[in-house]
C-alpha cells in the first residue's frame, strides 16, 4: 500500500470514537451529533422543539440588540444635534466676523476722506 491510503480513514470501520481534523482539534463524533438531535426531537412538539430553541436565543439577544441599538440612536442624535449647534455656532461667528470687518471698511473710509480733505487744504495753504 502507499502512503496515501494509509493515511486515509477506512469508511467500513466502526470506530467512531473521535474525528481528528488535521489540526489535531476534536470534533463531536457522530453518536454525540446523533445524541443531540434526539434530544432535541425529544422536547419536540409539533416540530417546533428547534424553532424554540432558535426563538429563546433571540428573546435573550432582543433586549441587549434593542438596547444597543437605543444607544446607538441616542449617540447619533447628539452627534446631529452637537453638529448643528457647532454650525449655528459658526454661523454666527462668521456674521459677527463680516460685521466687524464691514465695520473696519467704512471707518477706513472715513479715515481715507478726511486724509484726502487734509491733503487739499494743505495742497492749497503750499501751492496757493
Amino acid at each position: 500500500m502507499d502512503a496515501a491510503s494509509k493515511s486515509s480513514p477506512d469508511p467500513s470501520s466502526s470506530d467512531h470514537s473521535a474525528i481528528v481534523s488535521p489540526d489535531s482539534e476534536k470534533l463531536p463524533t457522530l453518536e454525540q451529533m446523533i445524541a443531540e438531535v434526539s434530544e432535541l426531537d425529544d422536547h419536540e412538539d409539533d416540530g417546533g422543539a428547534a424553532k424554540n430553541y432558535i426563538d429563546d436565543g433571540e428573546k435573550k439577544q432582543e433586549p441587549a440588540l434593542q438596547d444597543e441599538a437605543e444607544e446607538m440612536m441616542y449617540r447619533l442624535e447628539l452627534t446631529m444635534t452637537m453638529t448643528e449647534d457647532i454650525s449655528d455656532y459658526n454661523v454666527k461667528a462668521l456674521s459677527r466676523a463680516m460685521k466687524a470687518i464691514e465695520e473696519a471698511v467704512k471707518n477706513l473710509r472715513k479715515r481715507l476722506e478726511s486724509a484726502e480733505i487734509l491733503i487739499e487744504k494743505i495742497e492749497k495753504s503750499v501751492f496757493p
